[in-house]
């Protein structure tokens, strides 16, 4: 399952048209996502995380990783050991 929902109150990024176009995710509610295996936290270019993405295995969760850099996205997490501040991966605009 690939799942997708937007943080209240935070502002969309420019490329999330883009992102949603490439995913195909199920919009659903946060708790919904976060429930999901893997989060993968998407920032706008003020900084802040706008779109959380959940998904249930590793196949998924590389197969969006794939999308987002293919979409000129860096996740800053790459080099980290683990998950941080609940998200597993979280992309930024370059």
């Amino acid at each position: 399952m690939l799942c997708t929902t937007l943080i209240d109150h935070v502002s969309i990024g420019a490329a999330d048209g883009k992102i949603l176009e490439k995913l195909h995710a199920q919009v659903t509610e946060i708790h919904t996502v976060r429930q999901q295996r893997m989060v993968i936290g998407i920032r706008n270019h003020e900084g802040a995380i706008y779109r959380v993405i959940g998904v249930t295995g590793l196949p998924d969760f590389l197969e969006v990783i794939g999308k987002l850099t293919g979409l000129n996205m860096t996740d800053e997490l790459e080099e980290a050991s683990g998950p941080r501040q609940g998200y597993n991966a979280i992309f930024k605009p370059e």
